[in-house]
């Protein structure tokens, strides 16, 4: 943050630091246009379209804070976010730029002190007007607007009293909201600017903005809807804030698996799996307890191979993986069960497909279609360990490690959450199709790789859990 020491605003010199450079083409490098204006709310501005900041120049307390507050945009905030992007993930431009501020204004907060600035004077009496306003009138929505735009700033004390007075459910929200939101800042880097795209995503965005867009999707269900009459949303914001209350438990950040459909047509024979039972021959006894336990002695082992393994496909497009992949994954697993997923944000749109399953597997012209999201990891690869006939199945997953939760944000905690589900159940993670069919033909072999086995960023939670041998 020492960047923003400066008094002068320079825009161009923050956003050569920024890691999505691929995404800042158009103002990456170029002069940017910086204008005084009145330190008043709404008029300062950052435009990256045109490359032009409005800022107040002068030294006073005021001045320093709106002026930092618009060079963090310039460090932080994504260049542009399509407003198709935001409908097609459930969201309202309103809730998302709400969501932008309060980061922002999160942040400001946070180095404040290294920054020798003073939060409060963000408090220019304009606010604590339109509380009044929205109280007037009973206006929730707008109390709502409010609230949230007070978070992180001087006048969040001041308006929250005047707010709760008339609407004291508000109260239950924004406890709830504040919780909800340090959670999502510690799954993620909110100062990230490094890129999270998926390959042929058509809307790459910055690391740290995953954390505004979860922050979004808590605003969005506050909002009154078309139609509701002002009890209908006062009993509906009331009912949501207790609900919220009563809900102690971290929300779970995976999506839920959809299952759809392909037939199974082709055949084929294979054995990856083995069985051991005793036998009363062989080359070197293993079970010499049954010498005296076992009137038949079968003191040697016998080993059958057998159907059985589990192999789960991240068929995200960061795999970049194409139909010869999934046919060379699938042949190579003869025998197995074997399951592929991908995640589209459509309402009940299926998101993993079984492609092979007792000996029988998908032809080439039914692979289900890829290239879409994670978001269901984990839950594919708890699905792909119940589905063992023996627990000794191995249990292969064929990820680069990139794995993602709802609204496309990514974590620590999540990368934590997958590496110890594949220590606990000796999952073996290899990063393309190419290992997987390596690791495949081992089994087929009569080998037995090491397991577990960690891949990208599931192998640095790993080593940080010391779970790596």
């Amino acid at each position: 943050m020492s960047g923003l020491h400066s008094i002068a605003a320079a825009p161009e010199w923050l956003i050569s630091e920024r890691r999505d450079t691929a995404l800042l083409e158009d103002v990456l490098g170029e002069p940017w246009e910086v204008k005084h204006c009145p330190a008043t709310r709404g008029v300062p501005h950052t435009d990256f379209a045109n490359r032009r900041m409005a800022v107040p120049s002068g030294g006073s307390d005021l001045s320093r804070v709106v002026r930092h507050h618009e060079l963090l945009h310039a460090l932080l905030s994504p260049s542009h976010v399509p407003e198709e992007y935001i409908r097609e993930i459930g969201l309202s431009p309103r809730s998302v730029h709400l969501a932008e501020e309060i980061r922002i204004n999160s942040i400001l907060k946070e180095n404040a002190k290294g920054l020798g600035l003073k939060i409060s004077a963000f408090k220019d009496g304009s606010e604590m007007n339109e509380a009044k306003n929205a109280v007037a009138s009973n206006d929730l929505d707008h109390a709502i607007h409010l609230m949230c735009a007070s978070i992180a700033t001087g006048s969040e004390t001041s308006v929250g009293r005047i707010l709760f007075a008339e609407f004291p459910e508000l109260k239950k929200v924004k406890k709830v909201l504040k919780s909800k939101m340090r959670e999502y800042w510690q799954r993620n880097s909110t100062y990230a600017t490094g890129v999270y795209d998926d390959k042929g995503m058509a809307h790459a965005i910055p690391r740290g903005f995953v954390a505004t867009l979860g922050v979004a999707q808590l605003i969005e269900k506050l909002w009154r809807n078309d139609g509701e009459d002002e009890g209908e949303y006062l009993d509906r914001i009331n009912s949501q804030a207790n609900n919220m209350v009563k809900s102690t438990t971290r929300a779970n950040p995976w999506g839920s698996l959809v299952f759809g459909s392909v037939p199974l047509t082709e055949s084929g024979n294979g054995f990856l799996s083995r069985s051991r039972s005793a036998s009363a021959t062989g080359r070197q006894p293993r079970r010499l307890h049954r010498l005296i336990s076992d009137p038949d002695r079968k003191v040697f082992d016998r080993v059958a191979r057998k159907r059985g393994g589990i192999v789960v496909v991240d068929g995200s497009g960061s795999m970049s993986l194409d139909e010869e992949d999934l046919k060379a994954i699938v042949k190579a697993a003869s025998g197995c069960t074997v399951v592929v997923y991908s995640f589209r944000h459509e309402p009940n749109e299926p998101n993993i497909w079984v492609v092979a399953r007792d000996g029988r597997f998908v032809s080439q012209d039914e692979f289900p279609p890829i290239g879409s999201d994670n978001v269901v990891d984990l839950p594919a690869l708890e699905w792909g360990v119940r589905q063992r006939k023996d627990r000794k199945d191995p249990v292969i997953w064929v990820s680069d490690g990139q794995v993602t939760g709802i609204s496309r944000y990514t974590g620590k905690d999540l990368d934590i959450e997958c590496a110890q589900f594949i220590h606990k159940h000796k999952i073996i993670q290899v990063k393309n199709a190419r290992g997987a069919v390596e690791v495949l033909s081992e089994f087929a072999r009569g080998k037995t790789p090491h397991s577990p086995q960690f891949v990208g960023d599931i192998k640095v939670a790993a080593k940080e859990l010391r779970l790596l041998d």
